[in-house]
């Protein structure tokens, strides 16, 4: 069988990441098939023009002038390529629609995932972008053979908004727990050891992540309470001036982009205020080193076993976690005991199609 799959992920071509990860081991361990991935880039990301990952695995870059000719020269790519029988689009945007065009010129099924919840209202409010995927997304579903979402959540908004008649498959992510150093860990609790409580947020500093929320919440906390920020984006510099404020001088840390692993070790609470999610790996990963976590009702939240309120209740629900917690917390979602049984039930769903 030859499965096309149509992404975004540059991180394919890069040996050691998570994409690349899993297409190596699903090669491996289906090496009867053929799996060709187009995944968008320019020119200037500087990717190859063809790669392969070990023998039955290969890479097609667009590397295109301009972001606004993906679609075009993913179609271009893929109109070469031979014998395709299932084509894997991995969002119903813009890999979507080309997806769909591939799937309606060969006369092949279309497989779609759905990685977040793009039927949330804040996710139209975000862009003008955003707005046009919604409004073509659709389109796309309704020509899939199958649809596969990371979210019991997403399933529901999709069917609530759709007549399809593919079936939707949930299948949360699979999420490699790291370990972190002990003298990494020994480290951070001496820096932080002067705090009753260390709050953490993991995320980019975008608007979608709201993390002015947190700044405002942690605001009102007494001076033992510190927030530590993990990551980095556009809002930066604008959280950096919130952050010198008296309020919170002194107990506001910007780490920057760096394995999250250690501070899940040192963590009180973490934070997630975002106003539309997917699946939130952050939220499993902290969950299931037995660090609670505040958030608001997005995404798999819920499913996962975070405690989730409104953005308008997240102050008053901080206020209260200090006070009653608690102070541990207990991943409820789905378990793998591997990436290959996560890979084995996705590589099933495909397969399904045909």
């Amino acid at each position: 069988m030859h499965i096309l799959s149509i992404g975004m992920d540059r991180n394919v071509c890069v040996p050691g990441s998570a994409v690349h990860k899993r297409f190596s081991i699903l090669g491996d361990a289906h090496p009867e098939d053929t799996f060709s991935i187009i995944v968008f880039s320019t020119r200037a990301h500087a990717l190859p023009d063809f790669y392969t990952i070990g023998e039955n695995v290969r890479v097609y870059p667009t590397n295109v002038r301009s972001r606004w000719l993906y679609g075009m020269g993913a179609l271009r790519i893929a109109r070469r390529l031979q014998d395709i029988d299932i084509v894997d689009a991995q969002d119903p945007f813009e890999t979507g629609h080309v997806g769909r065009t591939v799937s309606l010129e060969r006369s092949i099924p279309l497989h779609v995932q759905i990685h977040t919840d793009f039927l949330s209202p804040a996710f139209a409010r975000h862009t003008l972008l955003n707005r046009l995927r919604v409004w073509g997304a659709g389109k796309v579903l309704r020509s899939a053979a199958r649809v596969l979402v990371v979210s019991n959540r997403i399933k529901e908004s999709v069917l609530a908004a759709y007549t399809l008649t593919a079936p939707i498959t949930v299948l949360p992510l699979y999420t490699e727990i790291k370990q972190a150093s002990p003298e990494e860990v020994n480290r951070l609790r001496e820096r932080f050891a002067a705090f009753t409580n260390v709050l953490l947020v993991v995320a980019r500093f975008e608007p979608e992540k709201n993390i002015s929320l947190v700044l405002q919440a942690v605001s009102k906390l007494p001076s033992d309470t510190c927030l530590v920020l993990v990551g980095e984006g556009s809002e930066r510099v604008s959280l950096e001036a919130r952050a010198a404020h008296p309020d919170l001088a002194g107990r506001v840390f910007f780490e920057g982009w760096q394995d999250p692993s250690p501070y899940y070790a040192v963590a009180s609470l973490l934070l997630a205020p975002s106003s539309y999610e997917g699946y939130s790996l952050t939220l499993v990963e902290a969950l299931t080193s037995g660090i609670p976590v505040l958030s608001t009702d997005v995404g798999a939240a819920r499913e996962v076993g975070a405690l989730v309120v409104s953005e308008k209740q997240f102050s008053s629900a901080l206020q209260e976690w200090v006070s009653n917690g608690p102070k541990r917390g207990v991943f409820t979602g789905v378990r793998y005991s591997n990436m290959e049984e996560y890979l084995s039930a996705f590589y099933k769903d495909i397969r399904a199609c045909i």
